[in-house]
């Protein structure tokens, strides 16, 4: 019966320290986001009428800020690594 019981999770200090990293990745991922997101929705209504070659339909600001939002999560991903 002694010996029944499951083992300890064992972890690393250097798995703690790896976790912490991407943990503190990830909260610069979601910070250029949405700073990158705030300023380009900025850009967008403060000079949109200057760029013809953009159309931006009937969006509104929060929509705008939403779909860039997006835009950055993908383009700014490659930041945190998979494994």
């Amino acid at each position: 019966m002694r010996n029944a019981t499951a083992a300890p999770i064992k972890r690393t200090a250097v798995e703690r320290m790896v976790n912490i990293q991407i943990i503190f990745l990830f909260a610069i991922l979601i910070a250029l986001c949405l700073v990158s997101s705030a300023g380009q929705t900025i850009k967008n209504f403060a000079f949109g009428s200057t760029l013809g070659y953009l159309y931006f339909g009937n969006l509104n600001a929060v929509s705008q800020f939403f779909l860039n939002l997006l835009t950055f999560w993908i383009l700014y991903s490659n930041l945190v690594p998979i494994s």
